[in-house]
């Protein structure tokens, strides 16, 4: 397989992703939990066709609109396998109905487990119709903002992702083609005179553009990226000549600790192009390197 092709297909596709969180996550739910119960504060403090006080009117509510939180959460992350397979407006769409079809069920069922036990007091006074109507429709307007807001958030971190996902591809595979040249005429330059250094310095040359055209984002340690930057320095040192001279300060450096590749490479060489090279007289460049 070609590296080209190979690093286009181990891409993460973002496409694919579903919007919706992971309602299987403890986190999430208790999110979730959070959530449903400051909509039940909102709900009890609103007027209320009912003789029960604040306080009686906040734990029913929260009762029903926990179990129906609760209940929607089970079957949406039951369903997560399944919605990975399907387009954005699928999920959506699915997501919508199955809330309002669990909301009128559970409606259904607190109603008449209330007439059942003899409960129907704590109920509002509204009619069957009226109460089942009222809890869809609130269910349909709090999901109908849920669903849009899981889905501006997905789109914004696609985005963020995206845009990341290029720009560090722009600098981790931009050798600059100038230093492509000018390696190339150094190799000329020694295949003749030393050709042993003219093998090394074209070994080193393949381990750039190796690096360069490795997966975006492939971690390697700080000693290998160091490695790397000492190849590079190698070859524009046999360019340059006495106008760069190196020192590096690099002790206290975590060599075990690990970086996108390409990290370091590509401030070197800038720092190369734009501040040695266009002066002529010999300079000390002395790059200490913090991590």
């Amino acid at each position: 397989m070609k590296p080209e092709q190979q690093s286009s297909s181990q891409q993460p596709s973002l496409d694919n992703e579903l919007f919706l969180p992971d309602f299987c996550n403890i986190r999430v739910i208790f999110l979730v939990v959070l959530i449903a119960e400051l909509l039940a504060f909102v709900l009890a403090l609103a007027p209320q066709v009912s003789n029960n006080n604040l306080w009686e009117r906040l734990g029913i509510i929260s009762m029903f609109v926990q179990w129906v939180t609760l209940v929607n959460a089970a079957l949406l992350c039951g369903l997560r396998p399944r919605f990975k397979k399907q387009t954005h407006t699928v999920v959506a769409t699915a997501s919508f109905l199955i809330i309002l079809l669990v909301t009128a069920l559970l409606t259904e069922v607190t109603m008449r487990l209330a007439l059942f036990i003899g409960l129907a007091s704590t109920l509002p006074t509204a009619s069957h119709a009226d109460f089942l109507f009222h809890n869809v429709a609130i269910s349909a307007i709090v999901s109908t903002i849920a669903l849009r807001y899981f889905y501006m958030q997905h789109q914004l971190t696609r985005r963020i992702q995206a845009e990341s996902h290029a720009r560090f591809e722009a600098l981790q595979a931009r050798i600059r083609p100038h230093f492509l040249f000018n390696c190339m005429n150094t190799i000329a330059s020694l295949t003749r005179t030393q050709p042993a250094l003219a093998e090394e310095v074209t070994e080193d040359l393949a381990d750039l553009f190796r690096t360069s055209m490795a997966d975006v984002g492939n971690q390697i340690s700080v000693n290998d990226e160091l490695s790397l930057c000492r190849r590079y320095l190698n070859i524009e040192k046999l360019r340059l000549g006495e106008r760069l001279n190196l020192s590096w300060k690099i002790d206290e450096l975590p060599d075990a600790a690990t970086l996108p590749s390409l990290t370091l490479q590509p401030l070197l060489e800038n720092a190369v192009y734009h501040g040695i090279e266009p002066r002529q007289a010999v300079n000390m460049s002395v790059m200490r390197l913090n991590l």
